[in-house]
């Protein structure tokens, strides 16, 4: 998407800020979607998991580690092309 978004902006310069600003809302827009998506399926199947793919106790303990380097976690996730 970028290539195209740098092409567009170098081909009219004056609407550079429209576009970026129009990526900007879209993206934040799919990551709300993205998340409600997310918490809904959670919430729904996570009787599923806990049954048969991993315990509460072994939950608990990954998201407190992940609690506890959070910062960690966010900066590793965001320079890392995945």
């Amino acid at each position: 998407m970028y290539p195209l978004l740098i092409a567009m902006c170098i081909q009219d310069p004056r609407k550079s800020l429209r576009y970026s600003m129009f990526t900007a809302a879209a993206s934040v827009a799919g990551a709300l979607l993205g998340y409600a998506i997310g918490y809904e399926f959670w919430e729904v199947s996570h009787d599923f998991f806990f049954q048969y793919l991993f315990s509460k106790d072994l939950f608990d303990l990954v998201a407190g580690h992940y609690r506890e380097n959070t910062f960690l976690t966010l900066f590793i996730a965001a320079i890392t092309p995945v």
